[in-house]
């Protein structure tokens, strides 16, 4: 009898490990507890593998099946959460991934915090190469007199040091080449806004400019970071650029925008920590017949693309202007297929521009431009 007991409760324990994603499922509909959303972050496509001798003798195909079999596990999604709220509980801290755990409240990018312990560390003579280029190709469009404007938004770390993990605040490289990069340009007296200046500003506002779950400049950031813009366009070219309205109409929000909240969602927490409130400001451009609106270039990142989708491209410069972000993707729609993007045709088009915008936040200057530059100098140089 005992021994009968034994397999059938061996065989439960078995079918219910074996049998998870199917009364899983079922359990989630009832229990809200256990139900998990799909997972953030990114993640390649991973369809079933067809069934070939050679990729079974080389062991490709078991690697594919397993794959996609975990991907589309309905259990893959709390098990992950699980592990990770596991992680935060015993040791404080977030499994090896893309998201770092920091103090205050903070969450950074991996890959930001790499760049301060100094992954991206290229080298002074590369970083003398990239600068280089950059002067060239601004040299020669200021010959036709139009400014290069070079914008570096600051990285996370470097807006809150102080809430970075003990070992990577303490880290002997502390962004040395970030400051050597920075030091660079200004020796060769490129035009450029290094918006490290907000952390001081963060210091003095009671907004914060950067959100404790993302990874960008939040909203009320994007505002001083335009008005800075604004006022070094208006030097640059001499001439009056639209009016912008954004302080007078904030509004404080719990539920934050999904930029505010990208780590949070590529951290893939069972049950999310809090979030302080953000400000939300409304960017208004009032018309005025005054103004000169510029014909501008923008190679840029991300940061400038919350910028665009503030409504900010659209509302200071011509509607000529043209995004290109990351240097591959145009913007607006309705410039795809007009602006050249290689060859002599390229140079020609950005001489009908009054200003050329350079995006680059500062973990990325080791790819400043993203290509932009290097084919600008191929073509200045022939």
């Amino acid at each position: 009898m005992k021994t009968v007991f034994k397999y059938l409760l061996f065989g439960l324990l078995l079918g219910g490990l074996l049998l998870v994603p199917h009364y899983l499922p079922l359990l989630q509909n009832h229990f809200p507890a256990l139900q998990a959303s799909e997972l953030g972050g990114s993640f390649e496509p991973a369809p079933r593998p067809r069934l070939w001798p050679q990729k079974v003798l080389e062991k490709s195909y078991q690697k594919a099946l397993e794959r996609h079999l975990w991907l589309e596990n309905p259990v893959a999604p709390f098990l992950v959460r699980s592990r990770t709220h596991v992680n935060l509980l015993l040791f404080d801290q977030l499994p090896k991934g893309n998201v770092i755990k920091g103090e205050k409240g903070h969450f950074f990018s991996e890959s930001d915090c790499y760049a301060v312990m100094g992954s991206n560390d290229i080298g002074r003579d590369s970083i003398e190469e990239i600068c280089h280029k950059l002067e060239v190709v601004t040299q020669y469009f200021a010959a036709d007199s139009i400014p290069v404007l070079l914008l570096v938004p600051p990285a996370k770390p470097r807006m809150y040091p102080d809430a970075l993990p003990e070992a990577i605040r303490t880290h002997p490289n502390g962004g040395k080449e970030i400051a050597e990069f920075l030091s660079v340009l200004r020796e060769k007296d490129i035009p450029l806004i290094d918006y490290g200046y907000l952390r001081e500003q963060q210091q003095e506002n009671d907004a914060p400019l950067y959100p404790f779950g993302g990874l960008h400049w939040n909203h009320y950031g994007i505002g001083l970071a335009v008005d800075s813009l604004r006022n070094r366009v208006m030097e640059l070219l001499d001439r009056s650029v639209a009016q912008m309205q954004w302080r007078d109409e904030i509004e404080w929000r719990t539920e934050l925008a999904s930029t505010d909240r990208e780590l949070i969602n590529g951290g893939n927490f069972l049950v999310e920590p809090p979030l302080q409130a953000m400000p939300y400001p409304t960017f208004r451009f009032p018309k005025s017949g005054k103004t000169n609106p510029p014909r501008v270039f923008v190679a840029g990142d991300s940061f400038y693309m919350l910028m665009y989708n503030e409504g900010i491209h659209k509302g200071l410069w011509a509607k000529e202007s043209v995004f290109a972000y990351y240097f591959r993707v145009i913007h607006p729609l309705k410039m795809r297929g007009k602006m050249p993007m290689s060859g002599p045709a390229l140079l020609a088009s950005l001489s009908e521009k009054d200003l050329i915008l350079i995006s680059c936040y500062d973990s990325n200057l080791h790819r400043l431009g993203f290509g932009f530059v290097e084919k600008l100098y191929d073509l200045i140089s022939k």
